[in-house]
């Protein structure tokens, strides 16, 4: 009996566990996590601090690729595979160097494209 209420439990945890990890990102929640994340990078490279400017880069870069396009209409589908492969190269090369003032000639680059896209997303 107690082995039956140590597997029943287990499984109600593994059950609660399960539905925990899987959270549903919608469009608008994974494109404020995108521009947070690309704040974040903006901020470091302002504050000439190149290695915090790396890490970040990487965190935006999983943000991009976290966007749920299921989720855009064929018109926002289309305007996102336009610019995220540019997006994500940006974010490649500063997630890749050190030195901000290389890393300072992809963030207008990132900027402008970044701008584009959210625009081009057209979400309320």
């Amino acid at each position: 009996m107690k082995y039956l209420k140590t597997l029943f439990l287990s499984a109600i945890l593994s059950v609660l566990f399960i539905q925990t990890k899987a959270q549903v990102i919608t469009l608008s929640k994974g494109i404020d996590h995108v521009k947070e994340c690309y704040s974040a990078v903006k901020n470091a490279i302002v504050a000439n601090d190149g290695a915090t400017a790396q890490n970040k880069a990487k965190d935006l870069i999983q943000a991009l690729n976290d966007v749920p396009i299921k989720y855009m209409t064929p018109a926002q589908s289309g305007v996102w595979a336009k610019y995220v492969g540019q997006l994500q190269a940006d974010s490649n090369h500063i997630s890749s160097v050190p030195a901000v003032a290389n890393q300072k000639e992809y963030i207008s680059d990132l900027t402008i494209n970044l701008q584009i896209a959210i625009d081009g997303l057209k979400m309320k």
